[in-house]
């Protein structure tokens, strides 16, 4: 139960990241180029409606908050050390970094994709996402930063409250 008590900050942060991310998305992507909004429907966009642009940042502040997000996310509900919280983040950031390289060599990256993805829900769109997707050495720096973000910010939010002993703690 105390566990959950811990995980329970690091999981509220990971959803606000998230949704972050989903709102950055809305207001600063173009409809048609995002996967969920063509789903959902493009009525969602904020695209031409805000005037809200973060320029160069714009281009990986997504990767960064997926990995961060997603990391805190799964470490808090999987996680039972400091050691598997940093696999966790090191596995985001690879996951991230392996799709943007599937950018850079998407040739490969689509003979590697097997027919039945296009049979299952969001796996369809992975060959036009290697395929329209580009390389950015950025995104790769993101997705590292975001990892060893989402690690730091994991162990602030789980730390025991001062007085408490260390035996009693939660093993973040």
């Amino acid at each position: 139960m105390k566990d959950l008590q811990y995980h329970m900050k690091p999981a509220i942060l990971g959803m606000l990241l998230l949704l972050a991310g989903i709102f950055f998305y809305l207001v600063d992507r173009p409809p048609d180029r995002i996967y969920f909004i063509q789903q959902i429907g493009t009525h969602l966009s904020l695209f031409n409606n805000t005037p809200l642009s973060l320029g160069k940042l714009g281009n990986w502040l997504p990767t960064f908050l997926h990995v961060t997000a997603f990391s805190l996310l799964t470490a808090a509900v999987i996680s039972r050390n400091r050691k598997s919280v940093a696999l966790i983040c090191a596995a985001w950031a690879g996951i991230n970094v392996c799709m943007e390289l599937g950018q850079k060599y998407s040739d490969e990256a689509i003979n590697l994709i097997p027919a039945w993805f296009n049979q299952i829900p969001v796996l369809e769109n992975t060959v036009p996402y290697f395929y329209h997707g580009t390389f950015d050495p950025m995104d790769v720096l993101a997705a590292i930063s975001g990892a060893v973000a989402a690690y730091i910010l994991f162990y602030i939010t789980t730390k025991a409250p001062a007085g408490m002993a260390k035996g009693k703690r939660a093993n973040a």
